[in-house]
This record gives C-alpha cells, sequence and structure tokens, in this order.
C-alpha cells in the first residue's frame, strides 16, 4: 500500500494537467477579489472583512473543482488503463490497492482545497486589511470546519470513482455538485449540517444587521456575525467523518466484490 500511495503522490508531483488545474481555480478564486473591487469603485472602502461577507459560500464551492478532479486522477486513472488490474495481478492486495489510491487522494484533494478556499480570503486581508465588518476569529473557525464536508465530498466521489471506473465521469460530477451547491445557496435551502454542499453553505453564510451612522450623514453601516454555534460545530464534524467513513467503507466492499472485467 504504502509504494502504491508514494507512486500516486509521484505522479501528481510531475503531472503538468495537476499543477494547471489548480493555478486555473486559484485564478477564478483571486479574480472574485478583482471583481468585488470593480463592482464597488462608487461604494464604501472594501475590507478583507466586507469581501468575505460578501462572497459567502461562494469561496468554500469553487474548490470543489479541485476535489472532484484529483480524486478522478488518483483513484479512476489506473482503471482505464487496466494499472489497476496488473497491481492485483502481481500480488497486491485489493485492501493495499484501494487504500493505496484513497490516501493520497483524501490528502491531495483536500489540502488543495483548503488552500484554494482560504487563498482569497489572505489576499483581501494584505491588499486591504481586515476592517470591523466582523470578527477574523469566527472565520478562521469556519476555515477549519470546511475540512470536514471536504472530507465527506471526497469520499463520495472516491465512493463513485470505483463504481463507475472513469475519472472524466467524476470530474463531470464536481461541476454538478458546483452549481447545485450555488442553487442551493441562491435559493436560501442550504441551511443544514446534514449534506456536504448545505454543510459548505452553513459555514460561508453569515449573518448580517444594520445600523445607523448619525454623525455621518446617517449612512447605513452593515455588520456581519462570524460566531458559529456549538450544534453546528458538532454537527459538521461528526456528520462529516460518519457519512464520509460510511461511503469509504461501501466503496471498498465494493471494490473488494468487483470482478474488474
Amino acid at each position: 500500500m504504502k509504494n502504491i500511495a508514494k507512486s500516486q503522490l509521484y505522479q501528481l508531483r510531475k503531472s503538468k494537467l495537476s499543477y494547471a488545474i489548480f493555478f486555473a481555480i486559484l485564478f477564478l478564486q483571486l479574480f472574485t477579489i478583482v471583481a468585488t473591487v470593480l463592482n464597488n469603485l462608487d461604494g464604501p472602502d472594501i475590507t478583507g472583512s466586507s469581501f468575505v461577507a460578501e462572497q459567502g459560500a461562494a469561496l468554500f464551492l469553487t474548490p470543489i473543482f479541485f476535489l472532484s478532479i484529483i480524486t478522478g486522477i488518483v483513484t479512476g486513472a489506473d482503471f482505464m488503463d487496466k494499472t489497476t488490474n496488473y497491481e492485483i495481478m502481481t500480488g497486491h492486495t485489493r485492501y493495499e490497492v484501494y487504500f493505496g489510491r484513497v490516501i493520497p487522494a483524501l490528502i491531495v484533494s483536500i489540502t488543495g482545497g483548503f488552500v484554494l478556499a482560504i487563498a482569497p480570503t489572505i489576499v483581501a486581508k494584505l491588499l486591504f486589511g481586515w476592517g470591523t465588518k466582523m470578527s477574523l476569529q469566527g472565520v478562521l473557525i469556519r476555515y477549519i470546519l470546511i475540512i470536514f464536508p471536504y472530507f465527506r465530498l471526497v469520499c463520495e466521489f472516491i465512493f463513485l470513482t470505483f463504481v463507475v471506473r472513469n475519472e472524466y465521469m467524476i470530474m463531470a460530477l464536481g461541476f454538478v455538485y458546483y452549481l447545485l451547491g450555488s442553487m442551493l445557496a441562491e435559493g436560501g435551502k442550504g441551511s443544514s449540517s446534514l449534506l456536504g454542499l448545505t454543510n459548505l453553505n452553513v459555514l460561508g453564510n453569515y449573518g448580517s444587521f444594520s445600523t445607523y451612522n448619525v454623525l455621518d450623514g446617517a449612512t447605513v453601516i452593515t455588520v456581519y456575525d462570524s460566531s458559529i454555534g456549538a450544534s453546528t460545530i458538532i454537527s459538521t464534524i461528526v456528520c462529516s467523518l460518519l457519512i464520509g467513513s460510511f461511503f469509504l467503507l461501501i466503496g471498498y466492499v465494493f471494490f473488494k466484490n468487483d470482478d474488474l472485467s
């Protein structure tokens, strides 16, 4: 298993496609800063906190592309060229073949997805300062928590890859997940930690309230609440670990009994 995992990591390090995908999605994430600046040329000054609040769950949903693509490459590409079959024929157990791909897929996709999610926030803070729109501590807690729904989503992608044996179908599924998550967010229906997509919407959306600054012409000041309740934290962690582990288990059971014809 160790050698298979090392082989997968080596292939990713040498893959120009993997780097191209990462930097393409990073460009899309950072472009949201440019779009925010252009949309607020005549509006109030932009701060890191106002940028994060306005973008909401979009910063968490876009990295789903990366999760699905990397997972598809690591766990699905070797089905298409029969490498998986050859590994089993040369003495590797199904357990080694399965988890030798699962572990690299989880590590690389979740780490990369987290970097893609947080990069725009870091850049916005460096460019504009954080400001006073909301607490930075609460935002950081939310970023740490997105690791768990990312884990759950990757486990689902892994299971489906071993079922369909096609990396491109998983990549396409990532696009579908992104669209579905965006529609749920826009429709106001993404308010549950039960599903991975709605969990990301919960973590990415901030409550707000408005006050009037009578000293400055009675201008409206919007303040956002980045605090997150203990119940949301617990449900995010527990649901993600349980459901993700379940998909890994049934994925292994399916692969163990698959004839690989």
